[in-house]
């Protein structure tokens, strides 16, 4: 293989756990496939162009009206909150430990069209994914995250995910123009793969996240036990939800609470900001702290995947819009409904059959990674 690197175009950010595991991962996988330099680019724009604003406040002006009006008139109220995770700085810290420990960064930024061709000629093969790379409100249809910027030849599509179940009207020109231009393209959901198909005309193959293209015996490797936590004791959450500052109660656990107390169990909630013993997790601390639930309860989609990886139960809680993901992941693992509000019997609901779970994942992995191989060489 060349010692040319390929470059990985991905959200950057440490405030999130499966964002920088999957970035990880995927740099993991393309060195095993035999690519020795592995580099994580930034510097892509993630901001709203102007023109595209004009255009969004253009379409939507009628919509949003009173808003408009509200914001002009200086009334309380009338602006929607953002949602957004407050990462406390204790996890940021160790989220970026974790990152500049595993994770290789590419040694310049990408800084526009004036030095493009400096920077594409380093570069064998650019790979954009995973996590929900292509979600208009993270990346704004800016076209280098369609990697406008590289050689058609070298763009590759792995698991991209645009996380919204429709892409916005005024945004489907760009999208379409944006897909189009990558050859060698995957995405993470069905959903996805469909959002494709009507806008180019192009089925692409749905693959695994980054994350399941490493076997278990990796992440064992890379788990850390966190030591006030007894494995097999406690039943794990993790609601991303309950970050978001648009959020309001949560789910009803009580039959959660309930099993916990039947089979004296912990409750333990790995999100909470409040426990300054959980609030510092980095991301190795995260996957060891599900590796050793008895139960994992959760809305992330990420929290699941090593849930499934690990062989622990886990029981789903919809977030907005961003289920597609849920349901491929299940898909893949031949799973039945694991959604918390349709569970009646918690204790039932922990019986997997994970060797045939194991199977269906290693089926999906081989293709995975035959898309990935067939894409970068």
């Amino acid at each position: 293989m060349t010692d040319q690197p390929i470059g990985i175009v991905t959200l950057p950010g440490n405030t999130n756990y499966g964002n920088r595991l999957q970035n990880f991962a995927l740099q993991e996988a393309i060195k095993s496939l035999g690519f020795r330099n592995v580099e994580s680019l930034e510097g892509f724009p993630r901001r709203e162009s102007k023109p595209l604003r004009a255009r969004r406040l253009l379409v939507t002006a009628y919509d949003r009206r009173h808003e408009v009006l509200g914001r002009v008139l200086g009334r309380p109220g009338t602006r929607p909150p953002r949602d957004v995770y407050e990462c406390p700085p204790q996890r940021r810290e160790a989220i970026q430990a974790f990152s500049d420990q595993y994770i290789t960064p590419g040694p310049q930024r990408y800084t526009g069209a004036r030095q493009v061709d400096a920077f594409t000629d380093r570069y064998k093969r650019f790979v954009v994914g995973s996590d929900q790379v292509w979600n208009p409100a993270f990346t704004q249809a800016n076209p280098e995250w369609f990697l406008s910027f590289a050689k058609p030849e070298q763009r590759v599509a792995y698991a991209a995910s645009i996380g919204v179940p429709e892409v916005p009207a005024y945004l489907r020109g760009r999208y379409r123009a944006g897909l189009r231009q990558i050859e060698k393209i995957s995405v993470r959901e069905h959903q996805a793969a469909e959002t494709t198909r009507v806008l180019t005309g192009r089925k692409p193959l749905v693959v695994l996240d980054p994350t399941m293209l490493l076997k278990r015996t990796q992440w064992d490797t890379m788990a850390v036990r966190p030591p006030q936590l007894r494995p097999g004791s406690y039943i794990a959450t993790f609601m991303l939800s309950a970050g978001d500052s648009v959020a309001t109660g949560g789910p009803d656990l009580t039959k959660v609470h309930e099993h916990a107390r039947s089979g004296n169990l912990d409750i333990v909630d790995l999100h909470s900001p409040s426990d300054p013993a959980l609030v510092a997790f980095g991301p190795r601390e995260f996957i060891g702290a599900i590796r050793g639930a008895k139960l994992l309860v959760t809305d992330s989609f990420h929290a699941s995947v090593f849930a499934t990886i690990f062989h622990v139960p886990f029981l789903l809680v919809p977030r907005g819009k961003m289920n597609s993901r849920f349901e491929t992941l299940l898909a893949h693992t031949g799973l039945d409904d694991r959604m918390l509000s349709h569970t009646p019997d918690i204790a039932a609901a922990l019986s997997v059959d994970w060797i045939d779970v194991d199977h269906r994942i290693e089926e999906v992995r081989k293709h995975s990674l035959h898309f990935l191989t067939e894409s970068l060489i």
